[in-house]
């Protein structure tokens, strides 16, 4: 009986499953594995991703080897990694180091998450009403957890972090950027060296960090919260942090309803006030809600919002409006989606080189036109299934399109591109997916000035066309890696055609629904007579320069020379040579030595 065991566990396939948290059921004995016909082994290492693991697999000590491995998908990746492109690499180091070991490899997808990610609100003084519990944060989907220091400027604010005890480890960690720099930090310079050390310390104890901009004060100039907002908007930028809209977008100063700081909280005089005030808010809702009166009846005079009385706060008048309210914010964000029209997206093959999805469309040969070959990402998507035709004459238009690409894969693309002629022209539409995919604008530089290289290796005659601007990402990032595509073409003798002006963002009817993609019937109109446009600026030959008639010279004027001999006039001979003669005007006079 023993032997037909032994030989019966022999038959069995070991499997080893290889996770995270997700197997700590298994491990313990809540949920048991159907064992026929396998026999399972589980190494279970909770909170790790990816990179973790695979320091795990290269350490384990296993009493046999097994048949198979199973690879559970690393999930905590999701917070563990900044981007995608890291986690993809981690995960690549991850399956090599368990195929090295053990060859037979398979992976299961991880479990989607439903639970609530724990977010920490780190910042001063703003914060206190929410840790006072006077303002409730909306909870799902996340968990918020707040640490307030009141009348911290960066410098404290660091040190709090770094002492910080927290039980968990945050899945992600809000800095709402710290404004009593305007006051402690003597200069800008200063304060953003404060900042840069805070962003650190942060990311140094937990990885994935996001920044909110400081509401704007009152009792500051406009000038200097601006100037500190762009330092740390440049060096969140520079370190590879994503900062959300900024907060004087949200409440602009005419829209802060000023009260005075000596009215009463309490008692009759309190509740009398706040009648006062709602029955102005009452006039106004009704100015704006009746119809015009008649002739001759009784009229109240309607103002604009911020035309009434100014208050003079801190010697700076402000007009008194309504309360931002929580409607006037989904506006705002609402405002972030276009109500355009796209059509729907076709199924494209998938590029062997790049992994995402690409097609070349390239016309009929034309003596009489030139060849222009027009690459981009997935606004040349309409183009290239022919929702929008670009009008040909006097070109003949390829296009080449990657949706989804940044510059890397763009140039990969480009690199292995077979076109049957050569271009007389490429237009490059430039790549707005390094918004998202580069964790920096120097990062993104790198990218593009690889990705012209590559191209004008190839076909010489390059231009540029720049990038449709988004709805739903902040407008001060998108003027930074624009004007940096400016300046690295610039550099490198390649014209460059600016585009933002044609796409306001007051005319959400040029974008669709998701606020990236341009909608077929307007926006994608602009973005094909601008393409053409710029084509068209490419050939064009300047007119030659006028010739200009030689201007006669002025005469030269000679001199001859004029030589004048005299006769010769021999000088008087002192008598004695032993005396001194002193000259003086008019006299002379001898001395005897």
């Amino acid at each position: 009986m023993a032997f037909m065991l032994k030989k019966l566990c022999l038959l069995l396939q070991f499997v080893l499953i290889v996770g995270d948290s997700h197997l700590r059921a298994i491990v313990d004995g809540v949920v048991q594995m159907p064992e026929e016909p396998f026999s399972f082994g589980v190494m279970s290492t909770p909170g790790a991703a990816a990179s973790a693991l695979r320091t795990e697999v290269l350490n384990a000590v296993l009493p046999q080897v097994p048949d198979a491995v199973c690879l559970l998908a690393p999930s905590n990746n999701l917070t563990a990694s900044r981007t995608i492109d890291e986690a993809s690499v981690d995960y690549v180091n991850l399956l090599r180091r368990i195929r090295s070991r053990w060859p037979n490899v398979f992976v299961v997808d991880f479990p989607p998450r439903l639970n609530c990610e724990f977010v920490l609100i780190v910042g001063d003084s703003h914060l206190r009403a929410i840790v006072d519990g006077v303002v409730q944060m909306p909870e799902e989907p996340f968990s918020f957890g707040v640490m307030s220091t009141p009348g911290a400027a960066a410098s404290a604010l660091r040190t709090e972090v770094l002492n910080a005890v927290l039980p968990q480890v945050p899945d992600a960690v809000c800095l709402l950027a710290p404004s009593n720099n305007l006051t402690a930090s003597r200069t800008i310079d200063e304060a953003s060296v404060d900042y840069v050390n805070l962003l650190r310390r942060i990311r140094s104890r937990w990885p994935n960090v996001f920044v909110v901009d400081f509401p704007p004060r009152l009792n500051c100039e406009v000038s200097c919260q601006d100037l500190l907002r762009q330092e740390y908007h440049r060096v969140s930028a520079r370190m590879g942090h994503i900062k959300t809209p900024s907060a004087d977008l949200l409440l602009p100063f005419d829209r802060i309803r000023v009260v005075s700081s000596r009215m009463p909280r309490k008692g009759r005089r309190a509740q009398a006030a706040k009648q006062r005030w709602r029955k102005l808010d009452q006039e106004k809702l009704a100015v704006q809600t009746e119809s015009p009166p008649a002739t001759g009846s009784r009229t109240i005079e309607t103002q604009p919002p911020c035309s009434r009385a100014p208050v003079s706060i801190f010697g700076t008048s402000l007009p008194v409006a309504q309360f931002w309210r929580a409607d006037d914010v989904r506006a705002n964000f609402c405002a972030r989606r276009g109500t355009g029209y796209r059509h729907r997206v076709q199924k494209w093959p998938v590029s062997p080189f790049t992994g995402h999805s690409h097609k070349l469309v390239i016309p009929m040969e034309s003596p009489d036109k030139k060849f222009v070959l027009i690459v981009g990402d997935s606004h040349l998507r309409a183009i290239v299934d022919g929702v929008v035709q670009m009008p040909e004459e006097p070109f003949s238009f390829g296009v080449m399109s990657t949706p989804g690409a940044a510059a890397s894969a763009l140039r990969t693309e480009v690199l292995n591109a077979v076109l049957p002629r050569v271009p007389d022209a490429v237009c490059l539409l430039a790549p707005s997916n390094n918004l998202t995919a580069s964790r920096t604008i120097d990062e993104a530089s790198v990218d593009y000035v690889n990705l012209l290289r590559t191209i004008r290796s190839r076909w010489p005659n390059v231009f540029v066309v720049d990038f449709p601007p988004r709805l739903n990402c902040e407008v001060s990032y998108q003027d930074l890696l624009r004007q940096e595509y400016h300046r690295v073409s610039a550099r490198m003798g390649v014209k460059y055609f600016s585009a933002v002006e044609y796409f306001p963002h007051t005319q959400p009817e040029l974008w669709s629904r998701d606020g990236v993609h341009l909608s077929d019937d307007q926006g994608m109109g602009i973005l094909v007579q601008l393409l053409w446009s710029a084509a068209m600026k490419e050939f064009e030959t300047p007119p030659p320069a006028p010739r200009v008639s030689p201007r006669p010279s002025p005469p030269v004027r000679t001199f001859s020379p004029k030589l004048v001999v005299t006769g010769e006039a021999p000088a008087p001979r002192s008598p004695d040579p032993f005396q001194w003669q002193l000259a003086s005007h008019g006299h002379k006079v001898i001395v005897t030595v």
